[in-house]
C-alpha cells in the first residue's frame, strides 16, 4: 500500500508541471501551458486513485462469505472428504 501511495503523490505532484513557464497563450492545440505528459500522468493518478478505492472496497466485502461457501471451497480444494462435507452441510441446516 506504501508503494501506491508513494507513486500516486509522484504523479499528483508532476501533473501541476507546466511546459513552459514563459510563455502566456494557449499554445498549438488549445491546452494552455499544459504538457500531454502531465496530463496522462493526471489521468494515470486518477486511474490508480479508482483502483485502490475498488481494491479497499473488495477487501472490506469478503467478510461477507457464507460458511457453505467455505466448506464447498475446502471440499473442492480436496481440504476435507465427501464424507465430511456432507456432514459439515447438514450442520449447517
Amino acid at each position: 500500500m506504501k508503494k501506491y501511495f508513494l507513486l500516486s503523490t509522484l504523479l499528483l505532484s508532476t501533473s501541476f508541471v507546466k511546459a513552459d513557464e514563459g510563455s502566456c497563450g494557449f499554445g498549438m492545440m488549445g491546452f494552455g501551458n499544459w504538457s500531454y505528459f502531465s496530463m496522462i500522468l493526471g489521468i494515470i493518478f486518477w486511474v490508480i486513485v479508482l483502483y485502490s478505492i475498488y481494491l479497499l472496497i473488495k477487501k472490506l466485502s469478503n467478510g461477507n462469505i457464507n460458511p457453505l461457501e467455505i466448506i464447498k471451497k475446502r471440499y473442492a480444494k480436496g481440504e476435507i472428504t465427501k464424507k465430511e462435507f456432507e456432514r459439515m452441510k447438514k450442520e449447517l441446516r
